[in-house]
């Protein structure tokens, strides 16, 4: 009997301590879908130092101007919508997700002329709406480098996270020299994960087998 507990101590306390300990796997993408295909999945890394997966977007393709090579009336609107799943292990939990982009924007005419761009959108989070912010370019420039962006905790134990994350651009332009372009340059995604942790009434189960192997082994010494 005293073998068998001291087995078992050793055991439960092993076990214990290396689920405690696990580090956190890379998170995946399920089930990602686009609307209008201006968005496309890309290369994801791993850092496990911060327990940090980061998913590449391709968004060269999104991209509004205008005069453009498919003229529209005064302006060239592109939107697109993306929704996907993030999945961890299933002894893990996602604690945070944070999207970010770069965009470039070119507004240029003369006195007779008039332009602008405009770029906003929005990520939902398990249901939860975050807003990009807004960037708007309404004097002229030869190149304006700006960021939309945004960052959700995650409460509670989740290890499947829904995401939705649409974008809205516009580029106006009205006169014979006026000419506005708005064009993403990259986005990415930021996804933190961490071990579950182990509960206090697991921790108490393993001290209660380890006191049980003490006082039995004093009992066999009196």
């Amino acid at each position: 009997m005293k073998k068998k507990l001291a087995v078992l101590t050793v055991a439960a306390t092993i076990s214990l301590f290396l689920a405690q300990a696990a580090t956190a796997a890379e998170v995946t993408v399920n089930s990602f879908t686009t609307a209008y295909g201006l968005f496309d999945l890309g290369d994801s890394s791993y850092d496990p130092a911060t327990h940090t997966t980061t998913i590449l977007l391709d968004v060269s393709a999104f991209v509004a101007e205008f005069p453009s090579t498919t003229p529209t009336p005064f302006l060239d609107r592109k939107f697109d919508t993306i929704s996907f799943e993030l999945l961890a292990a299933p002894n893990e939990r996602i604690t945070k997700v944070s999207y970010s982009e770069r965009l470039q924007t070119i507004v240029t005419h003369d006195t007779d002329g008039f332009s602008y761009t405009a770029s906003t959108g929005s990520a939902v989070v398990n249901s939860v709406s975050n807003g990009l912010g807004a960037f708007y370019q309404l004097t002229p420039t030869t190149g304006t480098f700006f960021e939309l962006k945004t960052s959700y905790n995650i409460p509670g134990m989740e290890n499947e996270v829904d995401v939705s994350i649409t974008n809205d651009i516009l580029a106006f332009a009205f006169g014979d020299n006026a000419y506005a372009k708005v064009q993403k340059q990259y986005a990415m995604m930021e996804v933190k994960s961490a071990a579950v942790p182990i509960p206090a009434t697991l921790w108490l189960l393993g001290s209660a087998i380890a006191g049980l192997a003490a006082t039995r082994r004093k009992g066999q010494e009196v």
